[in-house]
């Protein structure tokens, strides 16, 4: 079974911790917070899996994931009622679940990495949201960004209202379910694009 730590409604952390997991013999840790977690730093979520519960409030300035495919639960998972909030992230073959809220100037979703924005989901990137090298989204909440940039394969699935000022697209995929809508000022597809 994997370690599990808590950090209870009205509790208020500011400092720095060790998400990166490997630590024998659990190692692939859940950090529960029903509190306030704040972390202005640097964070590299490994095996290891943040859980924003209803009311929990996280700030990390810079969230990352690696490379380590066979992490047994997602990266971040956001309840309804929760808020993440990040200045970037730069996430490769994890797993982002929001049933909540998540705020970022720029999201990364990188090489294999997953974001499954809900039905009860907000996204909101004061930025860029890419979506890049055989990542995929699967959008069935709302999501508003500045710049949705989607190359070598990324793949969008959306199931809701998306809006961006700019969309750019080289080489991705694009799903967009009947009723739905992907709204945009500017576009731009490529002829690789679908």
């Amino acid at each position: 079974a994997a370690a599990e730590y808590y950090i209870p409604a009205g509790a208020e952390i500011t400092g720095n911790i060790n998400l990166n997991g490997k630590f024998s013999p659990h190692s692939a840790p859940v950090l529960y917070v029903a509190g306030k977690l704040t972390l202005n730093a640097s964070v590299t979520i490994g095996q290891a899996t943040l859980a924003v519960l209803p009311g929990g409030e996280v700030y990390i300035r810079e969230a990352k994931a690696n490379l380590q495919q066979n992490a047994v639960y997602p990266a971040i998972y956001v309840f309804e009622g929760g808020t993440f909030t990040t200045d970037q992230t730069s996430f490769s073959c994890k797993t982002i679940v929001n049933e909540g809220k998540v705020e970022s100037a720029d999201f990364r979703l990188n090489t294999y990495a997953e974001l499954h924005n809900c039905e009860n989901g907000t996204v909101a990137i004061d930025g860029t949201f890419y979506v890049t090298n055989y990542s995929v989204t699967y959008q069935k909440g709302v999501a508003r960004m500045d710049r949705l940039e989607a190359r070598g394969g990324g793949t969008l699935y959306v199931n809701c209202h998306t809006a961006a000022d700019d969309v750019i697209a080289e080489g991705a995929k694009f799903y967009i379910a009947s009723g739905s809508g992907l709204d945009a000022g500017t576009v731009y597809f490529n002829s690789n694009t679908e």
